[in-house]
């Protein structure tokens, strides 16, 4: 080889190389890159391994995103266990669905969605969807599920077992406002604008220590009292917010009309802000049963303490009028949204003229889907 071949050579050599080293770089380079999307793309199968280790700060997988879009609001229901051809839940979820997508007067600018638990018969499905409702799936929850083993809640029905269930409202984060509604509500007027409700922006300045919830652990005979752990939940305080959890006075029978202002608010319809982070925080406290009554009233028992009016957290008061709970008849005039298992007709908990409307308006349901929607 002579002289100036071998010169050609070695410089080829040296260029190929030269361009593998460069390749090499590249490819490094992109392989970073991916790495900082994983960790920075909560979405990605297996990001929030990463992000466990780090702690939930905004690129984490409960980082609280929060926009206020009117075409991200909702209303919701859920159908849950025992299923069964009588189910009177099925029924009155139907109603439900039909006053606010059909009935002249109480007919919602915004979709109505059903959280179905599985397990629920394909047959109810196909009935809410001709009705109307869109259907979203979820895994049945049980308090086994959230309570930590060796503690206890007090006894209920079979329906109430899988009332826990409810919180997989926390989970819709499509949907940036969502107006959640126990099955035995009666639509009486438009309630739309409830969704102009705002977020709650910034913390309180400290939690009222004096007020906080009280409560007895397990052997103890000394009260303990609530209060947020944020370096167990993983995330800052500041991360919480903005947030909402907005409901009605909870009230007893024979309240005055307006009813006075409670401690304590009602759950069969809030107002809430979708968040993961949220989620996570409620499913913490809820490990001790202990803490908020023993469960006595499921959801709304646990809720109450998460979003009790002392803390980091308080939750916001809306107008009794969305909620109607022990009705009495100086309320009628003004309740929008009556509460109460009113196809019991011999019920004496309420004015009797709410069975009546009740009746009615399941009557004119069933005429709409026989007659006048043709399903």
């Amino acid at each position: 080889m002579n002289l100036w071949n071998r010169a050609m050579f070695i410089s080829k050599a040296f260029l190929r190389s030269k361009l593998l080293l460069v390749a090499f770089l590249i490819v490094m380079n992109l392989g970073l890159l991916f790495v900082l999307h994983v960790y920075r793309n909560p979405g990605y199968p297996g990001s929030s391994l990463v992000a466990s280790h780090l702690g939930s700060h905004k690129h984490g997988p409960f980082y609280n995103q929060t926009s206020d879009n009117p075409s991200r609001y909702t209303y919701m229901g859920l159908l849950t266990l025992p299923t069964s051809d009588d189910d009177v839940y099925f029924n009155a979820t139907r109603l439900l669905v039909y006053r606010l997508n059909h009935h002249p007067k109480t007919k919602s600018q915004y979709p109505v969605h059903i959280l179905v638990m599985k397990g629920v018969d394909q047959w109810k499905i196909d009935r809410l969807c001709k009705d109307g409702a869109k259907i979203i799936m979820v895994d049945r929850v049980r308090t086994e599920d959230l309570v930590d083993e060796g503690l206890s809640i007090a006894p209920g029905s079979n329906r109430y077992e899988y009332m826990f269930t409810k919180l997989s409202v926390f989970e819709q984060t499509q949907f940036d406002k969502i107006c959640i509604l126990d099955s035995d509500l009666l639509i009486r007027k438009n309630i739309d604008d409830i969704f102009k409700t705002p977020y709650t922006f910034t913390s309180p300045e400290a939690p009222d220590l004096e007020q906080l919830p009280l409560f007895l652990k397990p052997g103890d005979e000394e009260e303990s009292q609530f209060g947020d752990d944020f370096k167990s939940y993983g995330a800052a305080k500041e991360e919480f917010y903005p947030y909402l959890v907005a409901a009605s006075d909870d009230r007893n029978p024979g309240h005055p009309t307006p009813p006075e202002p409670s401690e304590t608010f009602n759950a069969g319809l809030m107002l809430v802000h979708p968040s993961k982070l949220h989620l996570h925080r409620i499913k913490m406290i809820a490990r001790y049963p202990f803490m908020y009554d023993n469960a006595r009233m499921m959801e709304q028992s646990l809720l109450n303490l998460a979003y009790n009016a002392h803390g980091w957290f308080p939750w916001t008061r809306i107008d009794f009028s969305y909620n109607g709970v022990w009705i009495t008849e100086e309320d009628l005039p003004y309740i929008r949204a009556a509460h109460g298992k009113f196809w019991e007709h011999d019920n004496q908990e309420f004015p009797p003229i709410l069975a009546a409307e009740w009746s009615q308006a399941f009557g004119e349901m069933n005429a709409f889907y026989n007659y006048e929607g043709g399903n």
